[in-house]
C-alpha cells in the first residue's frame, strides 16, 4: 500500500505543483528532484525481478532515448559555437529530461493488476479535475464569448503563456477516456464516468485555444473512432466545417479567421 502511495504521489503533485508551493531556498532541494526521490524509493519497494517476469523495452523506449541523444547533441553544439551559462543549460537539460524519465519508471514499477488500475483511474481523476479548474477560470474569465491572448485559460499550470502546455495535457488523456466510453463492455456506469470526463477535458481543450492541442485531440479521437465505427468518422469529416457554427463564438470566430489567414 506504502508503494502505491509513493507511486500516486508525482501523479498527483507535477500538474498541481502551483497549488503546493515548496521552495527550500536550495537549488538542488525542489520538488522536481524530491519526487525524483519518491520514485526511486518506490522502485526499491518493489519486488525482486526473480518473483516477476522480465520487463521488455517499450515502444517509446528508442524515440525518447533518440530525443535525449538529440538534444545532448544539440547542447554541445551550443556549448562549442556559443557558450553561456553552462551550469543554467545542463540545468535546462536535466529538467527537459525528467519527465520522459517517469516513463521508465512507471514501466519498471511492478504493480499488480489492481494497483496499476488504481494508479490509472487516479491519473484521469487528476487530469478532469484539472479539466474542471480549466473551465471554471474559463466561464470566471469569459472565455468562451471573448478571444484575446490574456483569456487563454491554464488552469492549474499558472498564467495565459501555460495555456498551450494545458492544452496538451488534457488533449494526452482525452484519448484515454475516449477508449473507455468506445470499447469498455458491460461498464455503463464506466462509460458514462469516461463520456463526462470527455466532455470536461473537451471543453478544458477549447478554453487553452492552444491550436496544437486541438489537432491532437482530434487526431487520437478519430482514430479510436474509426477503430469502431469508420461511417462515423467520414460523417464527422462531413460535418466539420458546418460545425463550425456549433462552437462557442470565441473559437468559432477565431478558426474562421485562422483559415482565411491560411493558418493551420
Amino acid at each position: 500500500m506504502f508503494q502505491r502511495l509513493l507511486f500516486a504521489i508525482p501523479i498527483v503533485l507535477l500538474p498541481n505543483s502551483l497549488h503546493v508551493p515548496f521552495d527550500t531556498g536550495i537549488p538542488a532541494i525542489n520538488p522536481a528532484n524530491l519526487l525524483l526521490v519518491v520514485l526511486v524509493l518506490a522502485l526499491t519497494m518493489s519486488p525482486r525481478a526473480a518473483d516477476q517476469p522480465p520487463v521488455g523495452p517499450g515502444m517509446l523506449t528508442a524515440p525518447i532515448l533518440l530525443l535525449f541523444l538529440s538534444v545532448s547533441i544539440g547542447l554541445v553544439i551550443a556549448v562549442v559555437t556559443r557558450p553561456g551559462d553552462l551550469v543554467t543549460d545542463i540545468t535546462n537539460l536535466k529538467d527537459f529530461m525528467f519527465y520522459p524519465l517517469l516513463y521508465f519508471i512507471y514501466r519498471r514499477c511492478h504493480l499488480d493488476l489492481r494497483g496499476t488500475r488504481m494508479l490509472i483511474a487516479l491519473t484521469i481523476l487528476v487530469a478532469v479535475t484539472a479539466g474542471l479548474e480549466s473551465v471554471w477560470d474559463g466561464i470566471a474569465q469569459d472565455s468562451f464569448t471573448a478571444y484575446n491572448e490574456a483569456n487563454r485559460i491554464a488552469g492549474p499550470f499558472g498564467g495565459f503563456r501555460m495555456s498551450n502546455r494545458a492544452g496538451v495535457f488534457f488533449a494526452m488523456f482525452l484519448p484515454l477516456l475516449v477508449a473507455f466510453a468506445l470499447f469498455i463492455r458491460g461498464h455503463r456506469l464506466l462509460r458514462l464516468l469516461a463520456v463526462v470526463g470527455i466532455v470536461v477535458l473537451a471543453t478544458a481543450i477549447i478554453v487553452t485555444y492552444s491550436r496544437q492541442a486541438y489537432l491532437i485531440a482530434v487526431v487520437t479521437t478519430l482514430f479510436l473512432l474509426g477503430r469502431r465505427h469508420v461511417l462515423l468518422v467520414g460523417l464527422l469529416a462531413l460535418a466539420a466545417i458546418p460545425a463550425i457554427t456549433l462552437l462557442p463564438p470565441a473559437l468559432a470566430r477565431l478558426m474562421l479567421a485562422a483559415d482565411a489567414a491560411g493558418m493551420t
